[in-house]
């Protein structure tokens, strides 16, 4: 059995950042929370373009896939192992079939 069958949390990071990615994207998000009610898909991108990311939240409604954000104002920063970067630039998003 394909692992995506047996999946039920799907979770992808930093993927809303070309807009030639965003149709095949929305596609995959809603093949694979299709094939059961109780999938989820956890998304987790930096918010770099406002265009780009609202043609993600509208294609993500026209395919019937609502998307629930996380609050992150009790997250300071995000890898900080690496460098400091503000959670204010992070949208998480917890999606599921309409």
């Amino acid at each position: 059995m394909a692992i995506a069958k047996r999946a039920q949390v799907i979770i992808a990071a930093d993927v809303v950042y070309d807009r030639t990615c965003i149709p095949p994207l929305v596609s995959s998000a809603q093949r694979l929370l299709s094939e059961s009610p109780n999938k989820i898909a956890i998304f987790a991108t930096t918010f770099r373009n406002q265009q780009t990311f609202a043609l993600f939240e509208t294609e993500l409604n026209q395919a019937g896939i609502k998307c629930n954000y996380a609050t992150t104002e009790r997250m300071n920063y995000i890898f900080p192992c690496y460098y400091d970067q503000p959670r204010s630039d992070v949208r998480i998003c917890e999606m599921t079939k309409v």
